[in-house]
């Protein structure tokens, strides 16, 4: 887990990828005036969410032994306290791999 921190840490804030991806969730409608194909970074938004919650869906399959379809209940406040504890940006296009920016 380290190591993929490190890795998508490196690609959002070192490549010209990451900052466009940062772009389009900041403004969309600027990205495009800037020549970014915002359809493009979309979609590779969804397909990285669903990358990550499929390996994480075979972690938690690991942990129960085998696929149950109410493994999670009740797991919700969790979840949002979680996300809620994370930092995550209800703006868009701000944010780090390492949390809110508030924190350091």
């Amino acid at each position: 887990m380290l190591a993929i921190l490190v890795l998508i840490g490196l690609f959002l804030n070192r490549t010209r990828f990451g900052r466009e991806f940062f772009a389009v969730g900041g403004n969309p409608l600027a990205a495009t005036m800037t020549g970014i194909s915002v359809r493009r970074y979309t979609f590779f938004a969804f397909a990285l969410t669903g990358l990550v919650s499929g390996i994480s869906g075979i972690i938690f399959c690991s942990r129960l032994a085998g696929g149950y379809a109410l493994g999670a209940t009740g797991w919700e406040l969790d979840v949002i306290t979680a996300v809620f504890l994370g930092g995550t940006s209800l703006t868009g296009g701000q944010g780090s791999i390492l949390g809110p920016s508030w924190v350091y």
